[in-house]
């Protein structure tokens, strides 16, 4: 029986040499020259965390918050934002050598904007289930920016322990967003 997640194939196609790669010190694990999404992703969740720490809102922004079409419109474009990227687990089921590296690189320009998709919905962390649906969302995002850094310590087991961590937590939020749309259109 195959598994679900084959980590040998993940880890021979991350891995694998590829002229757009620049390798470091001579090793064989090889760093993407392009780091612009972690840049723009690491200002959008410092600039996520400042205003909500001094409680800094938009006004024209909370007040469209509060219209239940606005809400339920941007929760749409949020679903299909995390639907987007949950494409590129679909994608590794089958894996196809030659668009890997390109769907991985579209999963994190992508990911680098979820705080932006978030901050559209939700100027505010929210309470009680609400609570732990931010908590885990932005986990998620800030695994997504590490995993770059955790490279570089060029462990398998690390990598391998991240890919687990960031798929769990996507599913983890995978539910929590399920029992938010079920909770948002059941007490309309």
């Amino acid at each position: 029986m195959k598994p679900f997640f084959d980590f040998e194939h993940f880890s021979a196609q991350l891995f694998k040499p590829s002229d757009s790669l620049a390798y470091r010190h001579g090793n064989s694990v090889p760093f993407e020259t392009g780091k612009a999404y972690f840049w723009l992703g690491v200002i959008l969740l410092a600039s996520f965390a400042l205003q909500y720490g001094f409680g800094w809102t938009w006004r024209w922004l909370a007040e469209l918050q509060t219209h239940e079409g606005y809400k339920q419109l941007s929760g749409g474009f949020l679903g299909l934002f995390i639907a987007h990227q949950w494409r590129l687990t679909a994608r590794r089921t089958k894996p196809d050598p030659t668009t890997m590296r390109q769907d991985l690189s579209r999963h994190k320009r992508w990911g680098a904007l979820a705080p932006l998709f978030f901050y559209a919905h939700a100027q505010q962390w929210g309470y009680a289930y609400l609570s732990a649906l931010s908590a885990v969302f932005f986990a998620v995002f800030a695994m997504g920016l590490l995993h770059e850094r955790l490279l570089r310590f060029r462990k398998v087991w690390l990598s391998q322990a991240w890919v687990v961590g960031h798929v769990v937590l996507a599913t983890a939020l995978l539910a929590l967003i399920a029992y938010h749309a079920y909770v948002a259109f059941s007490y309309e």
